[in-house]
């Protein structure tokens, strides 16, 4: 699931009944997988929804609540909007995060920087043991698909 490529096919052709699901992890780890995870590069934004609850599992609280605190607000991000799934109240973590570009430019400046923000990290830096160096490419996957995606299927 690391790699944003877990094998299924539904989710780039079928985010809405994604949205609409009214226990979205559910509906993800119920599609049919098609191939291994890992064996073949395709994009899925729903393989974040797993990863998501994980995460607010883990944090004890939502996504967005802990992005607000964890990243947001040390970058000095306040307009923010995170849409959430229609038939449940979590934020969708594969979409609808909205930001004013020049608060998205941050999040590119700090990706850019390795974490560091105001020469202090805000993100563990790569390489520490909260966040791992630069993964692999997926089995199969040619790396010009992963240069053209410039590395996508690796969440940060």
């Amino acid at each position: 699931m690391p790699t944003v490529s877990p094998g299924s096919t539904r989710f780039s052709s079928n985010e809405r009944l994604l949205l609409e699901a009214q226990d979205p992890c559910r509906y993800v780890l119920e599609q049919r997988m098609a191939l291994q995870p890992g064996d073949l590069f395709n994009y899925s934004g729903g393989a974040t929804t797993p990863l998501a609850a994980a995460l607010a599992k883990a944090v004890d609280r939502g996504i967005d609540v802990y992005a607000r605190e964890k990243l947001f607000e040390p970058l000095g991000i306040t307009d923010v909007e995170w849409l959430s799934f229609t038939g449940s109240a979590e934020p969708a973590a594969f979409a609808g995060l909205r930001l004013r570009p020049r608060d998205l430019a941050k999040l590119g400046q700090l990706v850019a920087d390795g974490g560091r923000w105001n020469s202090r990290h805000s993100c563990p830096p790569r390489g520490s043991p909260s966040r791992p160096g630069r993964m692999s490419t997926p089995r199969g996957t040619p790396r010009s698909t992963m240069a053209i995606n410039g590395g996508l299927a690796v969440p940060w």
